[in-house]
This record gives C-alpha cells, sequence and structure tokens, in this order.
C-alpha cells in the first residue's frame, strides 16, 4: 500500500517508478508513504518507520520538491525505494547490486550520489550552501577546487575538508571524477589517449608494476571511465582477496568505488 503527501504530477511518477520496479522483480516495499521535503542538500531520503502525519507503514520516503524534471524525479524515487529492499543497508554491495540491476534493465538512472539540478528557491536564504561557481570565489572563505581531467574549477567553503587523499566529495559533473583541493603531479595527465590506453594494457597485462597509490592518485583520476572499468575487472579478478580483506587497498577501493560508481565495480564488489 502507497500513500502520498506530494502533488498530483509527483504521485503518477511514483506510481509510474513503482510499478516498473516490481515488474522487473526489484523486491521494494508495497508499504511507503511518500511526501515532500526541502532543502538543498539532498534530493530525497528513505527511512523505516512513519513520518509525521502518517501512521501504519514499513516505510517513509521524501522527495525534494525543488527537483527540476521529470527524469531526475523518477531517479530519485528509484534510488529511494531500493532502500527498502530488506536485504540492503545504505549503500551497501546488496543496494549497489539492485542500483545496477536497475541502470541495466530500466529507464532509471542509479548512483550513489545524486549531482543534478535544483529550482533556484531551494537555495534562497540558504545558508548551508558549500559549493559556487568559480566566479563566486573568496579568498577569505572559500577554496579553489579542480577536477583532474577536465580542470574545471569551482568554488567551495572553507569548512569543506579533503579527505586523506586530497580530493573532495563533490564531483565533475562532465566527468564524474573527485574534484582535487590540489591535483596529484602525474605524467599521465600529460599522455594522448592511445598513451593512456597501452599504460592501462600494460598494467593488466603484467607488463609494468605500479603501488597502489600510484594507481588511485596518479593513474585513475587522469583516465576515462572505460580504462577506469579494465583496472577495476583486472584488480578484482586477479586479487579476490581484496574483497575480503581489510587492506588499505580495500579502503582505497571502496572510496573510489562510491566516487565513480562504475558498474564494473559492482559486479565485483558485492
Amino acid at each position: 500500500m502507497y500513500a502520498f503527501r506530494v502533488s498530483p504530477h509527483v504521485e503518477n511518477l511514483i506510481k509510474e517508478c513503482a510499478a516498473r520496479l516490481i515488474t522487473s522483480g526489484v523486491p521494494v516495499s508495497q508499504s511507503v508513504f511518500f511526501f515532500e521535503c526541502g532543502g538543498s542538500s539532498r534530493f530525497g531520503y528513505c527511512k523505516k518507520g512513519d513520518a509525521k502525519g502518517a501512521s501504519g507503514f514499513e516505510y517513509s520516503i521524501a522527495i525534494n520538491k525543488y527537483i527540476v524534471n521529470d527524469k531526475d524525479i523518477s531517479d530519485t524515487v528509484a534510488h529511494e525505494l531500493l532502500h527498502t529492499i530488506k536485504t540492503t543497508k545504505n549503500h551497501d554491495a546488496n543496494w549497489k547490486y539492485w542500483a545496477n540491476f536497475v541502470s541495466r534493465n530500466t529507464p532509471f538512472t542509479i548512483t550513489v550520489r545524486a549531482n543534478i539540478k535544483l529550482q533556484p528557491a531551494a537555495y534562497k536564504n540558504n545558508s548551508r550552501k558549500k559549493v559556487f561557481p568559480v566566479e563566486q570565489y573568496d579568498e577569505n572563505t572559500m577554496n579553489i577546487l579542480e577536477c583532474p581531467l577536465c580542470h574545471d574549477k569551482i568554488a567551495v567553503k572553507k569548512t569543506v575538508k579533503p579527505d586523506k587523499y586530497g580530493q573532495s566529495e563533490y564531483l565533475c559533473r562532465k566527468c564524474h571524477k573527485p574534484y582535487f583541493f590540489t591535483v596529484p603531479s602525474s605524467g599521465v595527465a600529460y599522455m594522448s589517449a592511445r598513451e593512456k590506453q597501452k599504460l592501462v594494457d600494460d598494467i593488466i597485462s603484467d607488463r609494468i608494476t605500479v603501488s597502489d597509490d600510484d594507481l588511485f592518485l596518479k593513474i585513475m583520476p587522469f583516465v576515462t571511465k572505460n580504462l577506469c572499468n579494465k583496472l577495476f575487472i583486472y584488480y578484482f579478478t586477479t586479487f579476490p582477496e581484496i574483497v575480503n580483506s581489510n587492506l588499505p587497498r580495500r579502503e582505497k577501493f571502496r572510496f573510489f568505488l562510491v566516487r565513480y560508481g562504475t558498474s564494473a565495480a559492482y559486479r565485483y564488489f558485492k
């Protein structure tokens, strides 16, 4: 049973999305209360139990009322419905398996982190906004971040901190690479597409050996998604112990998996 506290148009999109998932064999809950939320930092969320003003539901799902287009609304609904699958927890391996399944077998595109447009009203008087066009850079309150592949830049509040690899939580919309506080120095950045292809082929064929840090910081940020997929397949088939260990390599690849959301990685991390 589904119930709604959303606009009639969004209600229809939710019904269509849920029906498509169910007919595709995705075991989402059918006891969900849907309602609208606002803000500019998240596009939706799912929680167990009832929402305020509703009772008797297994789950409650909020959808941001400021999402611009129907495709993004449907993708967000599908993302949140996957959280109602009983074998999933947050964005764990099972959730990623179903995300990959849905992305490949339905019109919906499921990612761990969304990077979509919201209506301007979402940002009105919002002091929590942290990302700005580089033209609005203020050296007293902001830092400049850069994409390692296309060199696009954004300005972020100084409250945004780098992780231990120097990366931020924000992705370049064009390249889907994390923005770096300081782009690593790497000869790969200056290679041609053909040279990058040869480098990856040499790694996969064991003609050359690279360290984990070099692979993670000096190669992957500078190659295309297709080449990243090849490296993932190679590492997860050659070193299956990564999946079941607590080695630093696993931490790095899990981090990379979340950032890049590659379908190849899902298959080898479930």
